[in-house]
């Protein structure tokens, strides 16, 4: 078979699919690019009729209904009743129409898609389709994008309607047991198929959680586990899912609602494909909300504007007014920047209670981060008492630490405390 449909041969669901597009791969080596074309449509009719039969054996209503009137007019054609044959044509030619219709199975694109494949299937079946003389010729390109087609969009998809399949999606993303690592859940929609699924089933899940965050009422509304979600969708499927996000998330950035803004925001945040691919235009809002912004979490905001070429001045500006409260919230690894503030705030004790509290919330916390810089900054002031830290409780812990987990080492340590006068408080 032709290099590059190999893998995704491999995707059918069935065997009898593999069998019925092997055909037509070998009609288009053969260079019958016509009969390619044919023999691809029948696979496509032979894969939906399939699917029909599975979600009605899984209860579905709308699949018991056609398949109930397929096996009529199977019956008719069999007692050689003449309208059998005019009624079973009339339901292939809208097999497609009742899976985007009554499935949700084809977005609009991807229906576009295969009702050419239909039309090119009878021009090349059919002379009668043609007004010229002369026999429809498709090309070998035309051939080979049908298909791939039929083998992306039907073959390789499960009989599932769009409805269900994105209720799936949700039900995993709403799991207790849903992974909080985006690793592991990329890995868990995979055994949901969606590294697979048909675009438009991506994008609609895209939609759904990016707005349902915004919904009051809906599932995932004042929910965490949808923002892993999102990110881990756009990790598997971000050629689909990464420009999608980034419209929905500027639709939500367009709105008067303050707690739209703040889950776009966050979003942007999150996610570095969403932030390059947002639209310029709707930058300034959050620019705005970094720097304004009341919510509790603004320190690990502000973490992550840092990290964004086109929020980082922003997230400084908002990172010089924050407080120690606040900085003690933070739940990462922080940039140098953000332990400059941290040595500042850490540094603004004036008596011993300030500098325990301090050291709880950005002295001890940070002092596994600390650089040489923030170091002797800290050490700096201690000696000259211009920050009240020495013979605080506080500062013993901070030290101590210091040698238990900064990555300079005893070594390096040993000669700051001794360049500051601080030997005292070596462990």
């Amino acid at each position: 078979m032709l290099a590059g449909f190999d893998e995704l041969i491999l995707s059918c669901r069935t065997e009898e699919a593999r069998s019925q597009i092997g055909e037509a791969i070998r009609c288009y080596e053969g260079a019958s690019y016509r009969a390619a074309i044919v023999m691809s449509y029948m696979a496509v009719c032979f894969d939906l009729i399939d699917k029909l039969k599975a979600l009605d054996a899984a209860g579905d209503g709308a699949a018991k209904t056609l398949i109930g009137e397929l096996k009529k007019y199977q019956q008719q054609l069999d007692s050689g009743n003449s309208q059998a044959i005019q009624n079973l044509l009339a339901f292939e030619r809208n097999l497609l129409e009742k899976f985007r219709d009554d499935f949700e199975f084809f977005g609009s694109n991807e229906f576009d898609e295969l009702a050419r494949l239909r039309e090119d299937r009878n021009r090349c079946a059919h002379p009668t389709f043609l007004k010229s003389e002369q026999p429809y010729i498709p090309s070998a390109e035309l051939a080979r994008m049908h298909i791939q087609n039929a083998l992306v969009l039907v073959l390789s998809q499960e009989p599932r309607q769009g409805k269900a399949a994105l209720e799936e999606i949700r039900r995993a993303i709403l799991s207790q047991y849903f992974p909080t690592v985006i690793n592991d859940a990329a890995e868990r929609f995979k055994t949901l198929s969606v590294s697979t699924a048909r675009d438009s089933l991506v994008r609609a899940a895209v939609d759904d959680i990016v707005f349902g965050l915004t919904e009051n009422g809906h599932p995932f509304f004042g929910k965490v586990p949808p923002y892993v979600a999102l990110d881990a969708l756009i990790e598997i499927r971000r050629g689909i899912a990464a420009p999608r996000a980034a419209v929905d998330t500027a639709k939500l950035l367009r709105s008067t609602s303050d707690d739209a803004i703040q889950i776009a925001s966050l979003i942007v945040l999150r996610n570095k494909d969403v932030s390059e691919l947002l639209d310029k235009k709707v930058r300034g809002v959050v620019e705005t909300w970094i720097e304004k912004s009341a919510y509790p979490l603004q320190a690990n905001a502000v973490r992550r504007a840092l990290g964004i070429p086109w929020l980082k001045a922003s997230g400084l500006k908002r990172l010089s007014s924050l407080t120690a409260e606040e900085m003690s919230k933070v739940n990462a690894a922080v940039p140098d920047e953000m332990l400059d503030r941290a040595a500042e705030l850490y540094c603004g004790a004036k008596n011993w209670d300030a500098a325990n509290d301090l050291a709880g919330k950005v002295g001890t916390p940070f002092a596994d981060q600390f650089g040489p810089k923030q170091i002797e900054f800290i050490f700096d002031k201690a000696e000259k008492g211009s920050a009240d830290l020495q013979g605080s409780h506080g500062f013993n812990s901070f030290i101590s630490k210091l040698y238990d987990e900064n990555p300079l080492g005893k070594d390096e340590l040993d000669k700051l405390t001794a360049k500051y006068h601080l030997e005292a408080y070596r462990p």
